[in-house]
């Protein structure tokens, strides 16, 4: 008790000029209209400054629910671009919208782990079995390719990296009809490898690196990445070509999950040529 009164001893002076003050202020303001509307507007912008910072910070603690809005809407228009279409028509004539159907849609996934820094690369996902994540479906960034499933437990999943030496792809040299096949020599996270390209395709640096969409892992015209190298040995049929890859696997923080809604038609197919041929 005895410290308070000794504080307010001490600086009496300034609580009574802030009395005086707001006193003051509080006449002037209720006696002239101009004044009035000159403190509302200066108080209101103080205030909105305030709601403002707090609205920062209430939205900085919501990031993770935002990004998760922000991935299941980009996943949906994923499935509405033409690539995840099927044009069901028999015409070569201009169409509508009527003749296509759904043939991909895509699940937001985090990654959860994932590694680079091995021959056998492996990326690990929050999505398994009870989001409709399957074996063999193929995953992809907004940057391009990431890999293919091949585990799947009840809430997550495991995917073979491109940076696995086990993976192989079926890509396409753009605006070509050319194919070949990708895989990853293990020697560098940024470039893999692309052979059997046949020697008469017209192949130069930086032409892009598409999926050919011959799989049912991935939709056709997804970006793998772009030519870094070419060389065609004396006297050989088919190019060593280095492709740069356009998915950074050492920043890879959110995928999509391919679901191709056709796939288990085309597998019956399938199933149906083999019997054929080995009853032959």
């Amino acid at each position: 008790m005895r410290n308070l009164i000794l504080f307010f001893q001490r600086f009496y002076v300034f609580f009574l000029f802030l009395i005086l003050f707001v006193l003051s202020l509080s006449i002037l303001v209720s006696n002239n209209n101009f004044q009035r509307a000159s403190f509302l507007n200066a108080s209101n912008t103080v205030t909105g400054t305030v709601y403002d910072g707090v609205s920062e910070v209430r939205s900085f603690f919501n990031l993770s629910q935002e990004n998760e809005r922000l991935r299941a809407e980009n996943a949906e228009l994923k499935g509405i671009l033409r690539s995840s279409y099927y044009v069901d028509t028999i015409t070569a004539v201009e169409v509508n919208d009527s003749v296509f159907k759904q043939q991909y849609a895509f699940i937001p996934a985090k990654v959860v782990n994932n590694s680079i820094d091995k021959k056998y690369n492996y990326i690990t996902l929050n999505r398994g079995s009870l989001h409709g994540v399957r074996k063999h479906q193929g995953v992809i960034s907004d940057n391009g390719v990431v890999g293919v499933v091949i585990h799947v437990s009840e809430h997550y999943c495991t995917v073979m990296s491109v940076l696995n030496r086990n993976l192989k792809i079926s890509p396409k040299i753009d605006s070509s009809n050319y194919f070949g096949t990708l895989s990853w020599d293990a020697t560098s996270v940024k470039y893999a490898q692309l052979t059997q390209i046949n020697r008469f395709a017209e192949v130069e640096v930086g032409q892009k690196v598409l999926t050919s969409g011959f799989s049912t892992n991935f939709p056709e015209n997804i970006l793998i990445g772009k030519i870094d190298r070419v060389e065609l040995k004396e006297g050989g049929n088919f190019y060593d070509i280095e492709v740069e890859l356009s998915t950074n696997f050492a920043n890879l923080t959110t995928v999509y999950i391919v679901q191709n809604l056709m796939k288990d038609e085309l597998n019956q197919l399938d199933g149906e040529r083999e019997e054929d041929e080995d009853g032959n």
